[in-house]
Order: structure tokens, then C-alpha cells, then sequence
């Protein structure tokens, strides 16, 4: 049998101008950037493939040394985006090139929810009609409100629509055929069976191959190495041969973000906690530990990217990491999930599920409580998580987000009380607070609708908003203030820089101080009153 191995520009030459190519990463964990750079390298030689669009569930590219999207950001070879995630950075970085392209209206570009597009994968490869949903009525996504286009084009073209079955409404995205699919692993066989043993995740591999294979498309997968068949243990492919039509090799793939190869990061290796990264900042730190104090023994947490993937780190540092079992929407299970642009992949994690099994379980809400982060909250209880107008590139866009809230039993959202240039620290007896953030993020009006107050306070569900100062529940009559910070002033430091009303309750309910001091101390369950 001839093989299947060959060089990047033949692989790329199997791409038709016009197609639809659908990719596989989590920003630069599992990222077949080798075979981007290859495609743009080709289109800026030749003019060829051009008109691209393209399907990525989560975002391609770090901004942190592996391009992605911005290998084929140029001009003429790009058609449409449709992802679930965006490159995002530093606010004191420039934006991607992908970015501004995109805010040129040189693109069609949307942002759908990652689970959507997942789901939508499945259908395409079934040859299925397309997903039903209920996640997005309501928000940027639903096309009474743009159909989630990230410039004027978009949103004037949008490629879902808003139905009624059964007398309830839905969001309804119809399937799309895959010509291409390009995915990654790291090994493969002469005969192009994949196997993924240094992966930090599964990034749904097989499904993007199924929907490009039953199209009659063609699939691209790049690898770390080739091994003969005999050296391949067959229980360990995920994708097989007949479902690949070419193998290109990248010897020096990137694992994850900044991250060559760490074998605790795909299960060779156990990562001892104390010697992970420390959490740093000590405003962050006490934040987080506010937030792991919200968690119970013996929890299912499905935590999102921000600062509340600070909490595992903190639960090992205490020795609780094992009490609660962390899940990531990229599907590791249990362990240490990696914090910052890193973010993907976990230590010591416990199982490696492909993304989309691990979505169904997620939008179901299967788990006990979700950690979340947040940019705004408004007086009507909708949240903005998605959108920061004077830095767009900061915000990856909506992810997994949507899917996460909808039916989650239990929510807590994350972040300080002020945004743009707070200057706080952390004493040994309390929050100093010298300067006050610029911004408000409990306004009148959010920036964009990521999630309704509607969906928010729906069967009754606890939606807690914790800040590094003060905690706030989302009722059926607003926000009401439940805690404080020892030394914080409620009337100044807290009711004062709300831009709407906020019932505070009584008695008000007072930080453990310990919180302050004692880093060893036990977290989970040191929130009062953790359900009404």
C-alpha cells in the first residue's frame, strides 16, 4: 500500500478554492499550525486556494507564537469565518491580523456557541438537517439581534435561523457540508491511523474527519511522527486510515501554549502540586479562594476560562484537589486545568474525553455548579462575557459559555467589582483599596447579550456574582448584596460604584477573615450560606 505520508504543499494542493475547511484546536493546544503556515505560504505564491471558509468550533492560534488564523489572513483567500472562539491576547497587545480583518468587513465572520457547532459537526457528518437549540435565543447570537456577525457584513447575512416547533421558539443552525477537514495527532502510521498520545486534548478528531469523509471531502492530518502499523497499538486509534488522505509531519508541533511537550500535560507524567506555577497577584489570589469557597466536597465544577481556573491550583496548594472533580469544555476530566492563555488542557487530569461527547454532558448541565467569569451585568440580570468594545482581541468571544449557563444547576461568575485600572492589594487584615477601576461593570446596559437575565433566573436556579470585595445573588426582583469583605465600606466601596440598584441584604453576611491569612487553611464550603 502506497503511503499516505507526504509533503505540505502536495497536502495542501488536495484544497479546491471555494472550499469549506473545518479545523480542530483549542487556541494552541492540539493546533495544526505547521499546515495553516503551509496553506497561507501557498496562497501568497500562487493565489490559491482562495475563497475559504472556514469551520473552527474553538479558536485557532495563541497570539503567543503559534499564528493560526493569522497565517491565512490575507486578502482574497478568506470567505467566511465560523467559530466558536476568536484569537484573543493581552490588552496592551495589538490585535491579530484576523482580528482586523475582520473589522475591515474584508470577512463574513461569526461567533456561534462552541457546543452548537459541535453538534453541528455531527449532523453534517450524519447528513443530518441541522441543530435545535434553545442556547443563543435572546443574545447577539439570535438573529433578531445579529445572528452572531462580528461586523456590519455579518450581521446582515446571517447563516442560522429563528423557528417555532412544537409552539416554542429555537435557534435553528442548518447543516453545512465539510470538503476539508484538517486535524491533528501525534502519531501516525504509513496507512494514516492516528493516534493521540501526546495531546492535551481530543479536539474532535474523528468527528471533523466524518463530516469531510462522508461529503466525499478530504482530510489532512499533521503528526509529530510516523510509526510503522505493526509498532501501533490498534486500540489506541482514534481516527483510522481510511478516514485520512494525507499525513504531514511537524516534528516540533507545540503541545499546548508556550508548552513544547509536558508529559503531565497528556498523562505520561503526574505533576506534583506544589510545584505548579503559584497563583499570582494577591488581589487574584483572594478572589479565587472567595470563589473555591463557594464549592462543596465531593462537587462536579465545570470551570471556564478566567480567573476562576485559578481555584484547582489553590485546591491543590490546600489539599482538596481531590474532594471536587473539575471538568473543561475541552474535555479533560479531574486534575489541575492550566490558568491563563494556557488554558485547555489539565495536570494529572483523570480522562481525556473528545470535545464533543464532553459538550453534550455540559449543555445538559450535568455537573453541580459552573465557575465562570464576567465583563458586565445589567438591572435587567443579562451578562456580557463576550464583548469589550475598546479591545475586542481581550475577549476570545462567547466559547463554551452559552452552553455551559443554559442549564447549569448551579452558577458563579467571577471577577473584581471595577474594570480599567484598579490599584488594590491584599493585607494581612484586610482589602486595600487605593484607586478605583475606571469602569463599572454592574451598568444600566450591557455591551452585548452573552446570556439573558430571563435564562439566568430561570427554575429558580442560585446565580452568584463574587467580586473580590463583596458577593451578589441574582433574584427574581435584581441583584441583591449577600457579603461583604471584612473592611470594606458597603455605602462607598461598593453600593456607590454600582450604576444600578442593589438590594442589600440583612443581616449582610461577613467574610471569614481567615481568608486573608491562613493559605493552607481547608477552602471548599467557607462561603456562608452556599444555597438559599
Amino acid at each position: 500500500m502506497p503511503t499516505k505520508v507526504m509533503p505540505f504543499d502536495r497536502a495542501i494542493g488536495l484544497i479546491p478554492s471555494g472550499a469549506t475547511v473545518a479545523i480542530g484546536a483549542s487556541s494552541g493546544v492540539s493546533l495544526p499550525d505547521h499546515t495553516l503556515a503551509a496553506l497561507g505560504a501557498a496562497f501568497r505564491k500562487a493565489g490559491r486556494p482562495g475563497d475559504l471558509t472556514l469551520f473552527f468550533p474553538i479558536n485557532l492560534g495563541d497570539m503567543f507564537g503559534q499564528k493560526g488564523l493569522d497565517h491565512v489572513a490575507n486578502p482574497g483567500q478568506l470567505r467566511c469565518l465560523i467559530g466558536g472562539s476568536y484569537p484573543s491576547g493581552p490588552s496592551n497587545a495589538e490585535p491579530p491580523a484576523i482580528r482586523r480583518m475582520i473589522d475591515a468587513e474584508a470577512v463574513l465572520a461569526y461567533n456561534l456557541p462552541i457546543g452548537a457547532l459541535m453538534a453541528l459537526l455531527s449532523e453534517s457528518a450524519a447528513k443530518g438537517p441541522g441543530v435545535l437549540t434553545e442556547t443563543g435565543l435572546g443574545t447577539f447570537v439570535d438573529v433578531q439581534h445579529g445572528g452572531g456577525g462580528m461586523n456590519e457584513r455579518s450581521r446582515k447575512t446571517p447563516i442560522l435561523r429563528r423557528v417555532t416547533f412544537d409552539g416554542s421558539d429555537y435557534l435553528f443552525f442548518p447543516s453545512r457540508p465539510i470538503d476539508i477537514a484538517i486535524i491533528r495527532a501525534t502519531t501516525a502510521d504509513e496507512r494514516g491511523n492516528l493516534t493521540f498520545e501526546h495531546e492535551g486534548a481530543l479536539i474532535s478528531p474523528y468527528t471533523l474527519a466524518a463530516a469531510a469523509k462522508t461529503n466525499r471531502g478530504r482530510v489532512i492530518a499533521q503528526v509529530k511522527r510516523v510509526r510503522s502499523s505493526r509498532a501501533i497499538d490498534p486500540r489506541e486509534v482514534r481516527v483510522p486510515g481510511y478516514m485520512v488522505d494525507a499525513v504531514v509531519v511537524a516534528p516540533d508541533q507545540m503541545q499546548a501554549t508556550r508548552t513544547p511537550y509536558d508529559p503531565a500535560i497528556s498523562g505520561q507524567d503526574w505533576a506534583a502540586p506544589g510545584n505548579l506555577p503559584p497563583v499570582n497577584g494577591a488581589v487574584e489570589r483572594l478572589l479565587s479562594r472567595r470563589v473555591a469557597g463557594q464549592l462543596r466536597s465531593g462537587e462536579v465544577v465545570a470551570v471556564g476560562y478566567g480567573v476562576c481556573t485559578n481555584v484547582p491550583t489553590l485546591l491543590a496548594q490546600s489539599r482538596e484537589i481531590d474532594d471536587v472533580t473539575f471538568v473543561i469544555e475541552q474535555g479533560s476530566v479531574g486534575g489541575i486545568p492550566l490558568t491563563g492563555f494556557q488554558f485547555g488542557c489539565s495536570y494529572n487530569a483523570q480522562a481525556y474525553l473528545d470535545t464533543r461527547l464532553a459538550f453534550d454532558y455540559l449543555r445538559g448541565g450535568g455537573f453541580d455548579v459552573a465557575l465562570l467569569s464576567f465583563l458586565q451585568i445589567d438591572a435587567g440580570g443579562n451578562l456580557n462575557v463576550s464583548s469589550l468594545p475598546s479591545r475586542p482581541h481581550v475577549t476570545a468571544g462567547i466559547g463554551g459559555f452559552m452552553d455551559i449557563v443554559q442549564n447549569a444547576p448551579r452558577l458563579v461568575f467571577a471577577g473584581q467589582l471595577r474594570g480599567g485600572g484598579s490599584d488594590l492589594d491584599v493585607g494581612s487584615d484586610g482589602l486595600v483599596i487605593r484607586t478605583e477601576g475606571k469602569h463599572a461593570k454592574l451598568v444600566p446596559t450591557v455591551d452585548q447579550v452573552t446570556v439573558p437575565g430571563e435564562v439566568l433566573r430561570r427554575n429558580g436556579r442560585n446565580v452568584r456574582i463574587v467580586t473580590e470585595r463583596c458577593t451578589f445573588e441574582l433574584r427574581g426582583d435584581g441583584l441583591h448584596l449577600t457579603e461583604v469583605v471584612p473592611g470594606v465600606d458597603v455605602r462607598r466601596q461598593v453600593l456607590d460604584l454600582c450604576a444600578i440598584p442593589v438590594t442589600v441584604d440583612e443581616p449582610l453576611a461577613v467574610m471569614d477573615a481567615g481568608l486573608f491569612r491562613d493559605a493552607a487553611a481547608p477552602l471548599l464550603g467557607r462561603a456562608p450560606a452556599i444555597c438559599r
